[in-house]
């Protein structure tokens, strides 16, 4: 499976590492749409991450991101999807897990940073990634 040929792009990562940023470009590039979780999140609730956090803690935000996944895994359309720098640590999204139906590839994103100064992509650090692919079932 290559970029081409998956039905959605996972980009996963720190939070800050230049998920939604790398997202606009490959979209771009490839022509598919773009999802950013935590966006989408604040638009359907109409309060920030920072807000639900308050409201109901972490549980209640991985409950609601959780459905927002399910919702983007579910659509037809082949889309580059941003998530938040939680969501591989509590969803079904990882390479290893079996709860994709789907065929996708997931890339994470590190920032290695080259000078202590550095606070983004612009400032001299260099971006890594690592891709998995995952076979429809």
């Amino acid at each position: 499976m290559t970029l081409h040929t998956a039905r959605h792009i996972f980009l996963l990562g720190m939070m800050g590492c230049g998920k939604t940023a790398t997202g606009k470009a490959l979209s771009d590039l490839l022509g598919y749409a773009l999802a950013d979780t935590d966006a989408l999140i604040e638009q359907y609730t109409h309060q920030t991450i920072t807000e639900l956090f308050a409201q109901g803690g972490e549980g209640y935000f991985r409950h609601i991101e959780a459905a927002c996944l399910r919702c983007l895994q579910s659509l037809s359309s082949p889309m580059v999807v941003a998530t938040g720098g939680g969501t591989p640590c509590f969803s079904t999204i990882s390479p290893k897990s079996t709860a994709l139906p789907i065929a996708v590839v997931s890339i994470w994103l590190c920032l290695l940073l080259a000078f202590p100064n550095a606070s983004g992509p612009s400032d001299n650090t260099a971006l890594c990634c690592k891709t998995y692919t995952r076979p429809p079932h």
